[in-house]
């Protein structure tokens, strides 16, 4: 099983130094590893935000999306489902399991085959 860090804070890491961002990331490998025995092998930071300087000094791969739902800002479950419908083979969509719209969207984009693990 693969996991994803996607920060403590949710802070715009462009806005920050590399130490404050590695000091943000430890803090959830930290909790992973007490929870689930690993760390993230993976990380997507909040927004898709990172500067170079930040993008070379992390060893792990950086995951980011191709097609954002932007479900956060619509709250509306059929949009959500329209814009992951945009997907093609081997795309990543962006979805937030913090809205109920976007949670109830998860099972007719699930249904249109996409592979969720």
């Amino acid at each position: 099983m693969e996991i994803g860090n996607h920060t403590w804070d949710h802070a715009n890491l462009t806005k920050h130094s590399v130490a404050f961002a590695k000091k943000d990331l430890a803090k959830v490998d930290t909790q992973l590893e007490k929870l689930i025995g690993q760390r993230a092998s993976l990380i997507r930071p909040p927004g898709g935000a990172l500067t170079p300087k930040l993008k070379n000094a992390l060893t792990r791969p950086i995951i980011l999306w191709g097609i954002d739902t932007q479900d956060w800002r619509t709250e509306s479950t059929s949009t959500t489902i329209a814009r992951a419908s945009a997907a093609k083979a081997g795309d990543i969509v962006l979805m937030h399991d913090t809205h109920a719209s976007t949670v109830a969207a998860v099972p007719q984009t699930h249904q249109r085959t996409y592979q969720t693990e």
